[in-house]
């Protein structure tokens, strides 16, 4: 989950009072590459399958990324990019472990 700022917080409570086994995630510029690139090579691998969910689908046609001299920046500027995040942090957090074939994320199955 997000630790960074007010995320850190509510993780603490997570872990102590729910005591959920939540891995923290702290965002910054390399990180948020990483987890960005990690998504995008989800989507081109045909990994990720997407459901019909309007926000998903509307954050990510809006997210974008612009070449900076020593960076790439991601984001975007008219929306949130919540959703996409939510999405690339549980890809990544399926990474590291056995991955199934295919990712459903949004909707109701």
């Amino acid at each position: 989950m997000d630790a960074t700022g007010v995320g850190d917080a509510v993780m603490d409570i997570l872990r102590q009072d729910a005591q959920l086994p939540v891995q923290p995630f702290q965002f910054n510029l390399k990180s948020k590459t990483e987890l960005v690139e990690t998504l995008k090579v989800a989507l081109e691998k045909g990994k990720l399958k997407l459901m019909q969910d309007r926000n998903l689908l509307s954050e990510l046609t809006a997210f974008s990324y612009e070449v900076r001299e020593e960076y790439i920046k991601y984001g975007t500027q008219a929306e949130h990019d919540d959703y996409v995040m939510a999405l690339a942090l549980a890809v990544w957090a399926a990474k590291p472990h056995t991955t199934p074939s295919v990712f459903i994320f949004g909707g109701k199955i």
